[in-house]
């Protein structure tokens, strides 16, 4: 419990704002994992920062070194910086993940500024280019970034005169339209962006994302003891909202008699 009590106090610093602003002054009905606190302190767990990724991208159980929240890359003094919401690494490929809410403004060129800053921060001098790993840059997107309705646009490069051929750069680069959870195939992966677009539960995993989010909502929050007040107590501003969302929380979290 210390440990997430502190990783919110961490962000808290790292977005330069007190606890009654930003996401705190929603009714707790409306947190959601693409909120910026919530979504880094959840990927900063291992095994939900896994369990993300390995549905995002079809993959089987990974293990990932502990991931780094806002992590910054800025290589010169006078040159232009950036912050990461999520960096996570398997020893092999590194997966940079963005929860993208707003501003779509010129986001293929900011993928590619990510893209190669993350290659200049993982190369050490002396090293050769085989040694660049795997790199995957992710934006989960909360509306369609191509207004096509896919719910992913994956790009890698290839050759213009003949698409069979992969340059093989190690690279790839994916946006994620949650809105478009419905008209994915793959049946975890939509389950995940349809919880992430409505905070619809419809799987284990996404059951246990909630739970470790409502977690890290309580353990955030100074009017927390309110929850094991009596059910006729008022609720606190930030409580004021869903009845239902509410009446789960007291049962859930009621202390022991």
């Amino acid at each position: 419990m210390k440990e997430k009590i502190s990783l919110f106090y961490k962000l808290k610093r790292l977005f330069n704002r007190k606890a009654t602003q930003g996401p705190w002054q929603k009714p707790v009905d409306e947190l959601t994992f693409a909120d910026d606190y919530l979504f880094g302190a959840l990927m900063h767990q291992k095994d939900v920062c896994a369990g993300v990724i390995e549905r995002l991208l079809n993959m089987q159980p990974m293990q990932i070194t502990y991931p780094e929240i806002q992590k910054t890359i800025s290589p010169f003094y006078d040159s232009k910086g950036i912050r990461l919401d999520v960096l996570a690494n398997d020893g092999k490929s590194l997966y940079n993940v963005e929860m993208q809410t707003s501003n779509y403004t010129s986001l293929p060129l900011r993928m590619r500024f990510y893209q190669g800053l993350l290659d200049m921060d993982s190369l050490m001098k002396g090293k050769k280019y085989r040694d660049l790993c795997h790199c995957y840059v992710i934006f989960i997107c909360k509306n369609d970034p191509f207004g096509l309705g896919m719910p992913v646009y994956t790009f890698c490069n290839t050759c213009q005169e003949k698409f069979s051929l992969k340059l093989n750069d190690k690279s790839l680069k994916i946006f994620y339209n949650v809105t478009a959870w419905q008209t994915d195939t793959n049946a975890e992966r939509a389950s995940l962006l349809r919880y992430i677009s409505t905070g619809t539960v419809t799987s284990p995993f996404t059951k246990q994302l909630d739970e470790a989010l409502m977690d890290e909502v309580l353990l955030a929050l100074p009017s927390a003891d309110w929850l094991n007040s009596t059910e006729h107590a008022p609720a606190p501003p930030l409580f004021r909202g869903s009845a239902f969302r509410l009446h789960c929380l007291r049962q859930r979290y009621r202390a022991p008699p």
